[in-house]
């Protein structure tokens, strides 16, 4: 979302329009689906904590890609990626406290 500006213009107009009709733009309602579907088989798997339903955390992922983009600088240390990464891990079924915990790759990549 950084890097490539049609991809920004192009998700911006699909929002806005879909915003228009009062409606959740297709292209978000389908990488929900698909997050939901992800979260729930780390779930079943017991990668991820099974407290809160897979479509909660899905709105919370995708508010969370969304929200960096537009508040983390696109020339800063990170791109946003790393605090969805931390989230994650805060989720995660091994939940350790963080000095414990490696910093390690995410477990979304």
């Amino acid at each position: 979302m950084h890097t490539d500006i049609r991809f920004r213009a192009g998700l911006r107009l699909v929002c806005e329009e879909a915003c228009t009709r009062g409606k959740v733009p297709v292209v978000i309602a389908d990488l929900s689906a698909v997050l939901t579907r992800i979260i729930g088989e780390a779930q079943e798997q017991e990668e991820l904590t099974a407290a809160q339903s897979p479509e909660l955390i899905s709105s919370l992922v995708l508010s969370l890609i969304f929200g960096t983009h537009y508040t983390t600088p696109p020339n800063g240390p990170c791109d946003g990626t790393e605090q969805v990464c931390q989230v994650l891990r805060l989720l995660s079924r091994n939940t350790a406290a963080p000095a414990d915990r490696p910093e390690g790759p995410c477990p979304a990549r």
